[in-house]
């Protein structure tokens, strides 16, 4: 036999299925959150949405990180963490428009959309919560 290490395939895959859950989940949030925010005209909807964009994006970045050597896995994190840097300067930006130009939220779509973003938050928790201990693209 070969000198390859089966258990790292293995976990290899196991993570990516994972990651491509919490991927899916967070993409199809950001869409959602994101419609619905502006429709609603909800800051926080928003906001939210491009932290769902984030995570997805973070997750992302994490799959391509799988199996692949330390350096990799260590520059994929650090690009990831100038990413939602960006997209929360982006947020303060709105913050500002808004501060001066204002809008009217609407409370009700507000408050169901943010339990269905919970709901989503907590499956995403669910499924990478086994690989805590994992490697640095999944902590």
């Amino acid at each position: 036999m070969s000198n390859c290490d089966w258990s790292v395939e293995i976990a290899s895959r196991t993570q990516s299925r994972v990651l491509w859950g919490v991927v899916a989940v967070n993409g199809g949030m950001f869409v959602v959150e994101l419609s619905v925010g502006i429709l609603a005209e909800s800051l926080g909807l928003i906001a939210d949405s491009l932290d769902m964009l984030a995570d997805a994006a973070v997750y992302g970045i994490g799959l391509y990180a799988v199996g692949r050597s330390q350096a990799i896995k260590i520059t994929a994190a650090t690009v990831s963490g100038f990413f939602q840097v960006i997209l929360g300067l982006g947020i303060l930006a709105e913050i500002a428009r808004r501060f001066i130009y204002g809008s009217e939220p609407e409370p009700l779509l507000m408050v169901s959309f943010s339990v269905l973003a919970l709901v989503a938050n907590v499956i995403c928790l669910a499924l990478i919560s086994k690989h805590r201990e994992g490697e640095i693209h999944m902590r």
